[in-house]
Protein backbone atom coordinates (compact mmCIF):
# COMPACT_ATOMS: atom_id res chain seq x y z
CA UNK A 1 0.00 0.00 0.00
CA UNK A 2 1.47 3.59 -0.84
CA UNK A 3 1.72 6.13 1.29
CA UNK A 4 -1.27 8.32 -0.35
CA UNK A 5 -3.40 5.47 0.24
CA UNK A 6 -2.67 4.48 3.50
CA UNK A 7 -2.70 7.83 4.61
CA UNK A 8 -6.65 8.04 3.17
CA UNK A 9 -7.31 5.00 5.18
CA UNK A 10 -5.66 6.52 8.29
CA UNK A 11 -7.55 9.49 8.12
CA UNK A 12 -10.96 7.70 7.80
CA UNK A 13 -10.07 5.53 10.43
CA UNK A 14 -9.41 8.78 12.93
CA UNK A 15 -12.63 10.55 11.60
CA UNK A 16 -14.90 7.72 13.15
CA UNK A 17 -12.41 7.31 16.52
CA UNK A 18 -12.86 11.13 17.31
CA UNK A 19 -16.21 10.79 17.18
CA UNK A 20 -16.95 7.58 19.26
CA UNK A 21 -13.89 8.12 21.54
CA UNK A 22 -15.89 11.10 22.59
CA UNK A 23 -19.46 9.23 23.00
CA UNK A 24 -18.07 6.15 24.91
CA UNK A 25 -16.35 8.65 26.97
CA UNK A 26 -12.35 7.16 26.31
CA UNK A 27 -10.70 10.55 26.19
CA UNK A 28 -9.24 9.95 29.30
CA UNK A 29 -7.42 6.94 27.97
CA UNK A 30 -3.65 6.79 26.16
CA UNK A 31 -5.10 4.63 23.30
CA UNK A 32 -2.32 4.75 20.31
CA UNK A 33 -3.03 3.46 16.97
CA UNK A 34 -0.05 1.27 15.38
CA UNK A 35 -0.93 1.07 11.65
CA UNK A 36 -0.04 -2.17 9.54
CA UNK A 37 0.25 -2.31 5.14
CA UNK A 38 -0.54 -6.15 5.40
CA UNK A 39 -3.49 -7.47 6.19
CA UNK A 40 -4.07 -9.51 9.34
CA UNK A 41 -3.56 -13.12 8.90
CA UNK A 42 -6.96 -15.06 9.91
CA UNK A 43 -7.12 -16.72 13.42
CA UNK A 44 -6.60 -20.19 13.40
CA UNK A 45 -10.29 -22.00 12.37
CA UNK A 46 -11.02 -18.73 10.31
CA UNK A 47 -11.48 -18.68 6.13
CA UNK A 48 -8.54 -17.43 4.67
CA UNK A 49 -9.70 -14.24 3.68
CA UNK A 50 -11.46 -13.51 6.99
CA UNK A 51 -8.84 -11.06 8.35
CA UNK A 52 -9.43 -8.96 11.03
CA UNK A 53 -9.71 -5.28 10.47
CA UNK A 54 -8.26 -4.43 13.81
CA UNK A 55 -7.03 -5.53 17.29
CA UNK A 56 -7.12 -3.97 20.32
CA UNK A 57 -4.50 -4.68 23.20
CA UNK A 58 -5.82 -2.84 26.58
CA UNK A 59 -3.80 -1.99 30.31
CA UNK A 60 -7.00 -1.01 32.27
CA UNK A 61 -5.65 -0.32 35.02
CA UNK A 62 -3.59 2.37 33.71
CA UNK A 63 -6.25 3.45 30.90
CA UNK A 64 -3.89 2.40 28.06
CA UNK A 65 -4.94 0.87 25.28
CA UNK A 66 -3.29 0.12 21.48
CA UNK A 67 -5.16 -0.97 18.33
CA UNK A 68 -3.56 -2.15 15.46
CA UNK A 69 -5.11 -1.59 11.97
CA UNK A 70 -4.52 -3.11 9.21
CA UNK A 71 -5.42 -1.10 6.24
CA UNK A 72 -5.52 -3.22 3.42
CA UNK A 73 -8.83 -4.63 5.24
CA UNK A 74 -9.89 -1.09 5.99
CA UNK A 75 -9.74 0.24 2.59
CA UNK A 76 -12.22 -2.88 1.48
CA UNK A 77 -15.20 -1.55 3.83
CA UNK A 78 -17.78 1.33 3.34
CA UNK A 79 -17.43 4.02 5.65
CA UNK A 80 -20.48 2.79 7.75
CA UNK A 81 -18.93 -0.48 7.78
CA UNK A 82 -15.78 1.08 9.35
CA UNK A 83 -17.79 3.07 11.76
CA UNK A 84 -19.59 -0.01 13.37
CA UNK A 85 -15.92 -1.61 13.06
CA UNK A 86 -14.34 1.33 15.20
CA UNK A 87 -16.77 1.30 17.74
CA UNK A 88 -16.46 -2.67 18.16
CA UNK A 89 -12.82 -1.53 19.15
CA UNK A 90 -13.56 0.97 20.96
CA UNK A 91 -16.11 -0.91 23.01
CA UNK A 92 -13.09 -4.21 23.71
CA UNK A 93 -11.47 -0.97 25.76
CA UNK A 94 -14.04 -0.42 27.57
CA UNK A 95 -14.79 -4.18 28.34
CA UNK A 96 -11.55 -5.54 28.68
CA UNK A 97 -11.38 -5.14 32.38
CA UNK A 98 -14.42 -8.41 32.74
CA UNK A 99 -11.69 -10.89 31.90
CA UNK A 100 -10.16 -10.46 34.86
CA UNK A 101 -10.42 -13.43 37.14
CA UNK A 102 -10.75 -13.70 41.10
CA UNK A 103 -13.42 -13.44 43.85
CA UNK A 104 -13.86 -9.57 42.56
CA UNK A 105 -14.87 -10.54 39.53
CA UNK A 106 -18.34 -8.44 39.85
CA UNK A 107 -16.73 -5.08 40.80
CA UNK A 108 -15.09 -5.19 37.47
CA UNK A 109 -17.87 -5.87 35.46
CA UNK A 110 -20.05 -3.52 37.28
CA UNK A 111 -17.38 -0.73 36.62
CA UNK A 112 -17.72 -1.81 33.04
CA UNK A 113 -21.30 -1.81 32.56
CA UNK A 114 -21.29 1.61 34.63
CA UNK A 115 -19.18 3.02 31.97
CA UNK A 116 -21.48 1.71 29.11
CA UNK A 117 -24.18 2.70 30.47
CA UNK A 118 -22.79 6.56 31.28
CA UNK A 119 -21.56 6.57 27.03
CA UNK A 120 -25.27 5.66 26.34
CA UNK A 121 -27.25 7.67 28.80
CA UNK A 122 -24.35 10.85 26.61
CA UNK A 123 -25.37 9.94 23.17
CA UNK A 124 -28.83 9.94 24.33
CA UNK A 125 -28.95 13.26 25.80
CA UNK A 126 -26.88 14.62 23.03
CA UNK A 127 -29.51 13.62 20.43
CA UNK A 128 -31.79 15.12 22.47
CA UNK A 129 -30.39 18.25 23.18
CA UNK A 130 -29.61 18.37 19.49
CA UNK A 131 -33.52 17.72 18.96
CA UNK A 132 -34.85 20.37 21.42
CA UNK A 133 -32.16 23.22 19.92
CA UNK A 134 -33.53 26.62 19.91
CA UNK A 135 -32.85 28.56 17.15
CA UNK A 136 -30.31 31.12 17.27
CA UNK A 137 -31.47 34.95 15.55
CA UNK A 138 -29.37 34.78 12.83
CA UNK A 139 -31.75 31.49 11.86
CA UNK A 140 -34.92 33.40 11.95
Amino acid sequence: MIDKEANAQKRRVLHHFNKWRSILRLQGWNIVHVWHREPRPPDEGQPSDWGAIADVKALWPYRQARINWFLPTVADVTDGELEEHVAHELVHILVNETREEGADWLKHEERVVTEIAWAFVALERSKHNASTRKESPKER
